[in-house]
């Protein structure tokens, strides 16, 4: 099943007088179980590209297609909802709230949706397990080190069991080897509970743990590969 249908998106900005074209006549595809890395220099629109597929901007021209369901049709708190649910977002700071636990943290997604304290730490607690941080489910952000903190941002997006996770730049303050870590962690979510990722980067050695690379530049795609065998 197709969980991303792009259909000639465009992405226009207005800045004053000035008119910039972030995006131009993007069609995309992204099938149930992927794992697709998306790279390009620094304007070439990817980052933008990741917004619009997770909902948080909405394309100029041109239909997306989430799960089957037409999102620009969508009000606001039906995107919300969607976003909250189905998508869950990895980003390159990671985005932890300071004053709260490892716990606390990963709760945050699934307190949004009503789910009362019990249950939702029981299935913090677990999906923190997961991603090897059992033992941390107490410590503070500050407690933590880089590499934890984003397995504590991973198992927020993981939480809610959503249908993509969104990953921008995941390893983009790291270091390199505590970057590997990471990314072997998002292929054995991929390849072992089947979890779609997309994930925008400029690093190639980042890019070849997806079995897709897709390359953009000034705002367009430029090549769409199958990465051979993975790593």
């Amino acid at each position: 099943m197709a969980i991303v249908v792009l259909d000639g998106i465009w992405k226009v900005y207005s800045v004053g007088k000035v008119t910039v074209t972030a995006l131009r006549d993007i069609s995309l595809q992204v099938e149930e179980g992927e794992f697709v890395s998306i790279m390009g220099p620094s304007g070439s629109g990817k980052t933008t590209l990741l917004n619009i597929v997770g909902c948080l901007d909405l394309p100029s021209r041109g239909a997306y297609r989430f799960c089957g369901q037409p999102v620009q049709q969508m009000r606001d708190r039906a995107l919300a909802a969607l976003r909250n649910e189905r998508i869950g977002f990895v980003f390159q700071t990671f985005n932890l709230l300071p004053y709260l636990t490892a716990l606390g943290n990963v709760e945050l997604p699934l307190m949004y949706r009503g789910i009362l304290p019990r249950r939702r730490r029981r299935m913090a607690a677990r999906v923190l397990e997961e991603v090897g941080l059992g033992d941390r489910l107490h410590h503070r952000p500050a407690e933590l080190s880089g590499g934890e903190q984003q397995r504590v941002a991973i198992a927020r997006a993981l939480v809610g069991q959503p249908s993509l996770i969104l990953a921008d730049e995941p390893t983009g303050n790291l270091d390199s080897t505590t970057g590997r870590g990471i990314m072997e962690l998002f292929k054995q979510l991929n390849q072992t509970h089947g979890v779609t990722i997309i994930q925008v980067t400029h690093n190639q050695e980042v890019a070849s743990y997806g079995s897709r690379v897709i390359s953009m530049r000034d705002g367009m795609i430029c090549s769409d590969e199958a990465v051979r065998e993975g790593r």
